[in-house]
């Protein structure tokens, strides 16, 4: 599986983090870049000032990601610990509007022609995390296997 070719298409990011008391906090992420040689995942992550998410990325950094494409439910599940969170670049929120218009025109090709756009909130943090495991995740005989 070349996870930097699926992170070039219109997946659906979800964000998971969880606080002392054990509770999760789910958001979305944008504009994913892999670096394969670091295995590094890169986003940004809907995370306000005050949020579950940034609150829990500031305690223990433990970060879930799961990547789904749209159209083929083709999914993979990401775990680590962040090692960066900070106010996204320029750059980052561009890349973040681009996989917002990607995600758009695919899930248009279901039959979503209207309202995906609102999963896009503007308060973005940039978070960087190596990976330290990865899991398939599409539904069949295959999910859950560990892949690295």
């Amino acid at each position: 599986m070349h996870l930097q070719t699926m992170m070039l298409g219109g997946v659906a990011i979800v964000v998971a983090t969880g606080g002392p008391d054990g509770r999760p906090a789910l958001t979305r992420g944008w504009g994913p870049q892999y670096d394969e040689s670091k295995a590094t995942l890169t986003l940004a992550v809907t995370a306000p000032a005050g949020s579950p998410t940034l609150a829990n990325l500031e305690w223990n950094g433990a970060i879930a990601v799961t990547v789904s494409e749209p159209l083929t439910y083709r999914t993979v599940q990401m775990k680590g610990v962040v090692e960066h969170v900070e106010a996204p670049s320029e750059d980052t929120r561009a890349r973040a509007r681009q996989h917002l218009d990607r995600f758009v025109a695919d899930v248009a090709q279901l039959g979503i022609a209207h309202g995906a756009d609102r999963l896009f909130h503007g308060d973005l943090r940039s978070v960087s995390f190596v990976v330290e495991e990865l899991y398939e995740q599409t539904p069949g005989q295959n999910a859950g296997r560990k892949l690295k």
